[in-house]
């Protein structure tokens, strides 16, 4: 079966394929599929280009209700309130501020509008031919601890840090 798409974008808007974990217990095929992807781009018989979107953390994640609230995420199992680092209702966190290391973490922040204009500006103001195997895209980056700073001081106090460590 052969059908005329030009280019394929996978519905996955995480953080860059290249800094994901290998043997990612989150990864539901994921990796699988992009080298797929790869495949069929140098297949001289099915030849088909891809781009993925990398934006990295929505910031509805934080949202009363999580990303359940505004329907995205359903397929993940972690779309409701206090999934991913905090609970801002209920001034929880369980956060790793540090690496082994000893560095500060970081975190890719963006809204969900955003994406959306983003990935309507590349479709209507670049030539899809030009368009590179993946588009990364943030709005804030800012460290754990900053990111929970953030959200202590829209709440008006501080947060009951649940099991804070260095991985």
């Amino acid at each position: 079966m052969h059908s005329d798409v030009r280019r394929f974008v996978p519905a996955e808007f995480e953080g860059p394929p290249a800094r994901r974990p290998r043997n990612d217990p989150l990864d539901r095929g994921k990796s699988a599929a992009l080298e797929r992807l790869r495949q069929w781009t140098r297949s001289p018989r099915y030849r088909m280009k891809f781009t993925i979107f990398s934006c990295g953390v929505l910031f509805e994640r934080f949202a009363r209700g999580g990303l359940a609230s505004v329907g995205i995420g359903g397929s993940t199992g972690a779309n409701y309130q206090g999934a991913y680092l905090m609970d801002i209702e209920h001034s929880t966190a369980e956060i790793i501020e540090r690496t082994t290391a000893g560095r500060p973490v970081y975190v890719s922040l963006i809204s969900a509008n955003d994406v959306g204009r983003f990935v309507a500006a590349a479709i209507t103001e670049i030539d899809l031919e030009t368009w590179p195997s993946e588009f990364r895209m943030a709005a804030e980056r800012l460290s754990i601890t900053q990111t929970l700073q953030y959200a202590e001081s829209i709440k008006g106090g501080l947060y009951m840090h649940l099991n804070p460590r260095n991985d």
